[in-house]
C-alpha cells in the first residue's frame, strides 16, 4: 500500500515498535529449588547452582491514536517469551509462560486512565514440585487523578 506508514503516522500520531531477542548462558546459575519437605505448613527450599541457558524475545508497540481535546487516546501491545533450561535438560523453576498484553489508555494533564487484557499460555514445562497452570486471561483497569 503506497504511503501506508506515512498515512498511519499522519492519522494516528506518535508510535513506536521495539523488538529484542536474547540468549544467555550462566555457568553457575543460582536458583531456589523445592526439596519436597514442609515445615510448619511451608515448603522448604534449597539454593542450588548449575549451568543454565536462557533465551527468549520481547516485542512491544505503542501508538497514539487520537486526541480528544487535551486528552490523548493511545493503544499498546506486548508479546514476550522466555525458555530456561538447566544442564540436565530440566526446566529452571518459576519461569513465566508465553504472554500477550494489550491495552488502551487516556492521558491528560489531570488524569490517566487505562484498561488492559493479559493472556498467558498454559504452563506444562515444569521443574520438580511445580504444578501445571492453565492458560488464563486477566483484565486490569486503573485511574490516576492529579488535583
Amino acid at each position: 500500500m503506497p504511503g501506508g506508514w506515512k498515512e498511519c503516522s499522519a492519522l494516528c500520531g506518535e508510535w513506536s515498535l521495539e523488538a529484542s531477542a536474547y540468549f544467555n548462558r550462566f555457568p553457575d546459575y543460582i536458583f531456589a529449588a523445592e526439596t519436597g519437605e514442609v515445615i510448619a505448613g511451608l515448603p522448604v527450599f534449597q539454593f542450588r547452582s548449575d549451568m543454565a541457558e536462557y533465551y527468549g524475545f520481547e516485542v512491544q508497540g505503542k501508538i497514539d491514536l487520537f486526541d480528544l481535546g487535551s486528552t490523548t487516546i493511545a493503544a499498546d501491545a506486548l508479546l514476550d517469551y522466555t525458555r530456561a533450561t538447566l544442564a540436565d535438560g530440566t526446566a529452571v523453576p518459576r519461569i513465566p509462560p508465553l504472554r500477550a498484553l494489550g491495552g488502551v489508555s487516556a492521558r491528560s494533564r489531570v488524569f490517566d486512565a487505562r484498561m488492559e487484557m493479559e493472556w498467558a499460555r498454559k504452563v506444562t514445562r515444569l521443574s520438580d514440585f511445580e504444578t501445571p497452570t492453565d492458560r488464563y486471561v486477566s483484565a486490569n483497569a486503573s485511574f490516576d487523578w492529579r488535583p
